[in-house]
């Protein structure tokens, strides 16, 4: 049986306040990734394993609509609770069954949550939720002591480049670009 994290209501409320949010760049950098694949407005993103929701409120700007989803029903009433954005819904979900229509999603984040994914199911959703050319970003917060100790890991420890061909890493900044 294995224990879930995250989960409780003074654990939830402690995430909230105190989990690092992303800075503005990666966002861009993803954003305009996905200009490269879509010239006209994105309609929908799905943000996995969103707890308090830091990653799905810097998706607003760009989406017509933006679904944070979570396993944790504390984790999505704090991400509601700070939550002022019309166009974020927050839902109980898993990564295992991501509630859209087959091809209906321009991007998929999983920020610092992927490595609590059956990545088999999760990569078989995101193959039947994305759209053509749609684009899956998985990012993690690196502390700065860190170094370049941890740089990549997520491209290296999920095998992106043997996924999708597109996958890469940017030397220039240590992050993982998709």
């Amino acid at each position: 049986m294995s224990k879930r994290f995250f989960e409780g209501a003074q654990h939830a409320a402690r995430y909230a306040v105190t989990r690092p949010t992303y800075p503005p760049e990666l966002m861009t950098k993803i954003i305009n990734f996905l200009s490269m694949k879509y010239k006209n407005v994105f309609d929908y993103a799905a943000d996995i394993g969103c707890g308090s929701g830091q990653s799905t409120e810097l998706l607003s700007p760009y989406f017509q609509k933006v679904y944070g989803y979570d396993v944790s029903e504390n984790q999505l009433k704090e991400a509601k609770k700070k939550n002022k954005l019309s166009n974020i819904e927050y839902k109980v979900s898993s990564n295992n069954a991501i509630p859209h229509e087959n091809k209906s999603l321009c991007l998929i984040t999983a920020a610092q949550a992927a490595h609590w994914f059956d990545l088999k199911e999760f990569y078989s959703e995101v193959h039947r939720t994305l759209k053509p050319m749609g684009v899956l970003a998985v990012y993690e917060v690196v502390k700065p002591e860190d170094g370049n100790a941890r740089s990549g890991s997520i491209a290296a420890s999920m095998k992106f480049q043997k996924r999708n061909p597109e996958t890469k890493e940017d030397n220039e900044d240590k992050t993982a670009t998709f």
